[in-house]
């Protein structure tokens, strides 16, 4: 139980117990995972742009891993189907970037889906983890 107890405490601890200053581990990246999303006047994505990871050891931590699969599985869903065409890359670890480049008419309440689905995903981890989660939204 203890060693369950200093994992917890060990994953939430700030930046600067892993001796990381000014919020930056030794990758270089931030501590907060920042999220843009730009979407069109019907509420669809046009692009994504995310920047840094949550505290704690790379690989170890749940807010990091969800934020990850949402945004993961969203470029995905979308990258699936053949009328909806997608530019995307991550050049970096911590860095994802995704652009609808092109949406057929038959898809566009499918994106708008898929918006609805990662936009609330991303939301909700904001609001439950403020200080390792901020959304822009424009």
């Amino acid at each position: 139980m203890q060693a369950k107890e200093e994992l917890q405490t060990h994953a939430r601890s700030s930046p600067a117990v892993f001796g990381y200053p000014r919020g930056r581990d030794r990758r270089g990246l931030r501590f907060v995972i920042s999220v843009s999303l730009q979407l069109d006047s019907q509420g669809c994505l046009r692009r994504l742009q995310s920047t840094g990871h949550a505290v704690g050891p790379q690989g170890g931590n749940t807010v990091c891993a969800a934020a990850t699969a949402l945004m993961r599985s969203a470029s995905r869903a979308l990258a699936d189907h053949s009328s909806i065409v997608i530019s995307g890359h991550a050049p970096r670890e911590g860095v994802l970037e995704i652009e609808v480049l092109q949406c057929g008419a038959e898809y566009h309440a499918y994106l708008r889906g898929v918006t609805d689905v990662l936009l609330r995903g991303l939301k909700d981890l904001a609001l439950d983890e403020p200080s390792e989660v901020t959304i822009r939204q424009s």
